[in-house]
C-alpha cells in the first residue's frame, strides 16, 4: 500500500501566480503575479438539530477577496481590454496560484 501523504517539504506555495484568459475557446497566460494572497471568511448560521439541544451550523455565504502584485503582461492583456471596451464584457479568466 502506497503512502498518499505529501512531504512537507513538497507543500505548493503560492507566493506566484499566474492569470489566465480564455478567448474563443483557447486558453492563453495573460499575466505573471507576485505576492499573491487569497483569503475566504465563511459565515455560518445556527440551525436547530431535531432531539438534541445541541446547534447545528451551516454555511450561508462566503466572502472572498485576493491581492497581488502584477510584475509581467502579455500581449494578451491589450486584446481582453480592447475586447472589453468594445463589447461591455469581460471574457473568463483563471487565476492560478503556482509555486515558482
Amino acid at each position: 500500500m502506497s503512502n498518499n501523504v505529501m512531504a512537507t517539504n513538497d507543500a505548493p506555495v503560492a507566493k506566484f501566480a499566474e492569470v489566465f484568459v480564455t478567448l474563443k475557446g483557447k486558453r492563453y497566460a495573460m499575466l505573471m503575479c507576485k505576492n499573491f494572497e487569497g483569503k475566504a471568511s465563511v459565515s455560518n448560521q445556527d440551525v436547530p438539530r431535531m432531539g438534541s439541544i445541541i446547534m447545528g451550523k451551516k454555511p450561508t455565504s462566503v466572502e472572498l477577496s485576493f491581492s497581488m502584485t502584477i510584475y509581467k503582461c502579455t500581449e494578451i492583456f491589450d486584446d481582453v481590454i480592447d475586447e472589453f471596451i468594445s463589447t461591455g464584457v469581460m471574457p473568463k479568466v483563471c487565476c492560478v496560484p503556482g509555486s515558482q
